[in-house]
């Protein structure tokens, strides 16, 4: 009778049980990261969506939903940005960009706190602070 304990379960260099999700659920909260760095450095914002354009196929339901926000995020934060920005020759633009900067940190945030606890987003085509 041999002894579970003793024997290798996988063979050498493969790991043992590959953990579902680990990896996609790793991209969301770096996504999120790269989306809050992105207002200090705006290509990390561009990196962030990129990267959930690429693991949102693989992706589980949960992790899914965190990505389809994100991609929303980060169209809507670029049109309001671009709104912004034409609307500052009228002045009023400063308060789109002002507006814009706390939806977004709101959503990126909140967004975050879900993802590390495993949850999904409720609503990810909404256009709601939070996720």
């Amino acid at each position: 009778m041999s002894d579970p304990m003793t024997q290798d379960p996988a063979p050498y260099g493969e790991p043992a049980e590959k953990p579902s999700g680990l990896r996609s659920w790793d991209a969301v909260k770096l996504v999120y990261v790269l989306y809050l760095v992105g207002f200090a450095v705006p290509l990390c914002a561009l990196a962030g969506v990129v990267i959930a354009y690429a693991k949102r196929d693989e992706a589980a339901p949960a992790e899914a939903s965190h990505m389809a926000f994100q991609i929303r995020s980060f169209w809507v934060g670029l049109g309001a940005i671009v709104l912004g920005a034409v609307l500052t020759l009228v002045l009023v633009g400063w308060l789109v960009m002002a507006i814009w900067a706390v939806w977004a940190v709101a959503r990126f945030v909140t967004g975050l706190l879900k993802a590390l606890d495993g949850k999904p987003v409720a609503d990810p085509d909404g256009y709601g602070f939070t996720a």
